[in-house]
C-alpha cells in the first residue's frame, strides 16, 4: 500500500468556466444562474486594498481577457468544487485507479480512491498482486500522474511544493520509511 499526497493548487481560483458550466448543466442547474455568476466573475475588476488605501489600477474587467475560477468568498464556490471533484473522482476510478476496502464495522466492500478535503487529496494505492516495491512505486506514480492530468484538464494543477517528510510503503506487512 502507498498513500500519495496529491493536493490541488489554489483550487477555487483555477476552475475553467466552460468545464464548471457543463458540469452544472449536467447536474440540473438552471443555465441563467450559471451564466449570471460566471459572467460577473469574468468581467469583475480586482483592486488591491492595503493599510495605505486602495490601488488606482486593477486587473480584470476586459472582455478580451476574461478571468476564470470561482473566487474565494463566492457562496457557490464550495458547491462548484464539490461538483467538479465528484466528476474527477468518478473518472479517476473509471481509469482503474483506487482500491477496494472492507468496512470493519459493516463488512461492506467500498470502492474508494482516497480522501479529499477541499483541495487536499490523499490517493490510496493498494493491491494484493503488487510483487515488489518497484511495482508499487510505478502504480503510485501512475495514479499521481492520472490525477494531475485530470486536474489540468479542468484548469487546475497539482501543488508540487507540498512534500511529505517521510513516505511509508507497506509491503508484505512491513512498514518501511523512505
Amino acid at each position: 500500500m502507498s498513500i500519495a499526497l496529491a493536493d490541488a493548487a489554489i483550487c477555487y481560483d483555477r476552475i475553467n468556466h466552460a468545464i464548471i458550466a457543463i458540469i452544472s448543466l449536467c447536474l440540473g442547474v438552471w443555465g441563467g444562474s450559471i451564466t449570471t455568476m460566471l459572467r460577473a466573475i469574468q468581467l469583475m475588476k480586482f483592486y488591491l486594498c492595503t493599510g495605505w488605501g486602495e490601488s488606482s489600477w486593477c486587473i480584470g474587467g476586459d472582455v478580451m481577457r476574461i478571468l476564470h475560477g470561482l473566487c474565494q468568498g463566492n457562496g457557490a464556490a464550495p458547491a462548484g468544487w464539490l461538483d467538479l471533484s465528484y466528476f474527477l473522482v468518478t473518472i479517476y476510478k473509471n481509469l482503474g485507479y483506487g482500491t477496494k476496502l472492507e468496512s470493519p464495522i459493516t463488512k461492506v466492500w467500498l470502492n474508494v480512491m482516497g480522501v479529499l478535503y477541499v483541495d487536499d487529496t490523499d490517493l490510496y494505492i493498494m493491491d494484493e498482486c503488487i510483487r515488489s516495491e518497484y511495482n508499487l512505486w510505478q502504480e503510485t506514480q501512475g495514479a499521481i500522474t492520472s490525477w494531475g492530468k485530470l486536474l489540468l484538464a479542468t484548469g487546475g494543477a497539482l501543488k508540487p511544493e507540498k512534500k511529505p517528510e517521510k513516505l511509508f510503503l507497506l509491503h508484505g506487512g512491513l512498514r518501511v520509511a523512505r
